[in-house]
């Protein structure tokens, strides 16, 4: 299966739903060099290609989600 830097626009959309509709628990975990910045950005795109919110928005969705404990990282240098 695509790991999340290869999502395609259906398994984005897939994503999208879980993430936002059905309030999913997200975890991300390895380095942050490689893995950690890179799936938070794909996360920050995959909200704003499928919402009508500014990058900042989605920024701020994922501080939210982290501050209510549906975002998780574990990210190291």
């Amino acid at each position: 299966p695509p790991g999340i830097h290869k999502v395609s626009e259906k398994d984005a959309n897939e994503k999208y739903s879980y993430i936002v509709n059905a309030n999913a628990n997200v975890y991300v975990c390895g380095s942050v060099h490689k893995i950690g910045r890179g799936v938070s950005n794909v996360l920050i795109d995959i909200l704003k290609t499928n919402s009508n919110r500014t990058k900042q928005e989605c920024e701020d969705y994922f501080y939210e989600a982290e501050s209510d404990g549906r975002y998780h990282r574990d990210v190291w240098g």
